[in-house]
């Protein structure tokens, strides 16, 4: 059984096992996809976060601008300033941060998504999805 909405951004579907998939368009007419997570996850990183906790949340997401990557790592926390102390430590700068909604977040990719879920002992984040397009780990 599967639910499909559509959005003025794309469409996300949700399959019955609660495990979702989002697709969107980019700017350029790519194709943005987010998969790989369950309600259950995504309810405890929202729940850290409104409670000013780092927290970390690891999916597949796939990018056409982004083409050697295929996981992202969402480092949130609703204390933006704790937030933008946390990042400094690792050199992302506070304009990176997407704070448009309820969970400010910074997106890690690539080598520094490693570098950092290690230094983080959350690197368990991206070696539940198998297929992580990562030679560190």
């Amino acid at each position: 059984d599967r639910q499909e909405r559509q959005f003025p951004t794309g469409i996300a579907t949700q399959s019955s096992s609660g495990v979702g998939r989002i697709v969107y368009e980019n700017q350029a007419g790519g194709r943005l996809m987010a998969f790989g997570i369950d309600r259950q996850q995504l309810k405890e990183w929202k729940h850290a976060v409104k409670r000013g906790e780092i927290a970390f949340l690891t999916h597949y997401w796939l990018d056409d601008r982004i083409p050697n990557c295929n996981t992202v790592t969402k480092a949130g926390c609703s204390d933006i300033e704790k937030l933008f102390a946390w990042g400094r430590q690792y050199g992302l700068q506070p304009e990176w941060v997407h704070a448009r909604d309820e969970y400010p977040h910074f997106d890690l990719l690539g080598e520094r998504q490693v570098e950092i879920l290690t230094q983080e002992k959350q690197l368990h984040q991206l070696k539940r999805l198998k297929n992580g397009k990562h030679n560190s780990v």
